[in-house]
C-alpha cells in the first residue's frame, strides 16, 4: 500500500482550501467559520459567524457546500434549539434552510457521497421519535424519509441508494444497538445484525457489497464485515480482550455501540483506517491501516496522544486529522498521504469545532 502513494503532499495542498470552525475567544456558542487559501495559512477569510462550534462542519461530496448550525432559540430559552445553514463556496453565499428545532444531542447530518444531498436525523421535541430528512442543497427542499423511535449514527452507501443506521431496543448498559439498512427508494428498513454485539456503527465499503464494523465476539474485539442483507458475516482481524471500563459506577450509562468515528473507509475501498483495539500490539499506535482483502494491518501514525477521526479529500489523495504529540500543548491540524507518511502540521493552536479540505473555487 505504500508504493501507491509516491507523490509530495506539499504539491497536493495547492489544490485545496482549508475551511475550519474556530472558537477563538468567543467560545463554541458563537464561533467563526474561516477559509484558508492553502498552502498558506497566514491569512484567513471569514465565511460565517455566530456558528455553533460543538458540531463539526460538514462538506458535500464535491466540496461546494458546507453545512453547519446556528442558534435558533429566543434569549433565555431552554432547551436551546438550532437551525441548519449552508454556505455555497462556489457562489460565496450563505443560505438559510427551513430546518430548525435541532436538538444538538440527538442530531446528525451527513452529505451523500454521490450528490449534493444532506441526510439529517433529529429527535422530535417532547416525543420518543426521531425523524430522518434529506435536504437537496441546490433547491433547499426537504423530504421526510422515515421516522423511528431511535435513529443513531446514519451512514450513506457510496452510491447514495442506501442508508445504514443504529437503533436502540433498550437502554440497558452494555446491550448492543441493532444495525439497520434503509432502501431510500422503497423506504424499506431491514435489520441485518441480529445476535451481534456492535462496538461501532456500520461503515459502507466502496464496493457496496458489505459493511464494516467493530464487533465484540467471544470477549474479544474484531474488525468484521457483513453483507448488505445480513446473510454473510466475516470476522477479519482479531483484537485484544474486551474489558468493561470502570468509571466508579456500577455500569456505564447507555448501550453500545460506544462511538461513531472508529472506522474511516478510503474512497475507492483499497483499505480503511481503524481505531487500534489491539489489532497490532503497540500501545503508542492510536490508529491502524487495514487492508481488508488481504487482512493486513500496520501503523498509520504513531505517538499521537490525541487524535481525531481521519478524513480524506474527495479525490482520496490527502488524509487529514486533528492531533498532537506529547510535547505539544494544543492539537494541530495535520495532513498526510493516505498511508500516514509525510505527516505535516498545517495550522497550530486551533481551538476548533472541525476542519475540512475543499477544492479551490476561485
Amino acid at each position: 500500500m505504500d508504493n501507491f502513494f509516491n507523490y509530495q503532499i506539499s504539491n497536493e495542498l495547492e489544490k485545496w482550501d482549508l475551511v475550519a470552525i474556530d472558537y477563538g475567544e468567543r467560545g463554541p456558542e458563537n464561533s467563526f467559520i474561516y477559509r484558508y487559501n492553502l498552502p498558506d495559512t497566514s491569512e484567513k477569510e471569514v465565511l460565517a459567524d455566530s456558528v455553533i462550534g460543538h458540531y463539526e462542519i460538514k462538506a458535500s461530496h464535491d466540496g461546494r457546500y458546507i453545512a453547519y448550525l446556528k442558534d435558533n432559540s429566543p434569549d433565555d430559552s431552554f432547551p436551546r434549539f438550532h437551525k441548519i445553514w449552508i454556505y455555497d463556496l462556489m457562489e460565496g453565499e450563505e443560505l438559510e434552510t427551513d430546518i430548525g428545532n435541532i436538538n444538538l444531542h440527538t442530531f446528525s447530518m451527513k452529505w451523500s457521497p454521490a450528490e449534493n444531498k444532506l441526510l439529517i436525523t433529529n429527535r422530535v421535541h417532547d416525543q420518543e421519535k426521531h425523524k430522518m430528512y434529506i435536504l437537496t442543497a441546490e433547491t433547499r427542499q426537504t423530504e421526510e424519509i422515515i421516522h423511528r423511535p431511535y435513529i443513531i449514527n446514519p451512514e450513506w452507501s457510496h452510491d447514495g441508494r442506501y442508508i445504514s443506521f443504529m437503533e436502540y431496543e433498550s437502554f440497558e448498559a452494555y446491550e448492543s444497538a441493532i444495525g439497520n439498512v434503509l432502501d431510500i427508494s422503497t423506504r424499506q428498513v431491514s435489520t441485518i445484525t441480529e445476535g451481534l454485539v456492535l462496538y461501532s456503527n456500520l461503515k459502507w465499503s466502496a464496493a457496496e457489497n458489505r459493511l464494516f464494523f467493530i464487533e465484540l465476539h467471544s470477549e474479544y474485539f474484531y474488525l468484521s464485515s457483513i453483507s448488505r442483507d445480513g446473510s454473510e458475516i466475516e470476522r477479519l482481524i482479531k483484537g485484544k480482550k474486551y474489558e468493561r471500563p470502570n468509571y466508579g459506577f456500577p455500569t456505564i450509562p447507555g448501550p453500545l455501540p460506544a462511538a461513531d468515528n472508529l472506522i474511516t473507509i478510503y474512497p475507492d475501498g483499497i483499505y480503511m483506517i481503524v481505531y487500534n483495539f489491539g489489532f497490532i500490539e503497540d500501545e503508542n499506535t492510536f490508529r491502524v491501516i487495514v487492508d481488508a482483502d488481504y487482512k493486513k494491518v500496520r501503523k498509520y501514525v504513531s505517538n499521537f496522544v490525541f487524535h481525531s477521526k481521519v478524513s480524506y479529500t474527495n479525490d482520496g489523495r490527502i488524509s487529514y486529522m486533528r492531533g498532537k504529540y506529547e510535547q505539544e500543548t494544543f492539537p494541530h491540524f495535520y495532513v498526510a498521504l493516505p498511508n500516514g507518511t509525510q505527516l505535516t502540521p498545517i495550522l497550530k493552536k486551533l481551538a476548533s469545532g472541525g476542519e475540512v479540505l475543499v477544492p479551490k473555487f476561485n
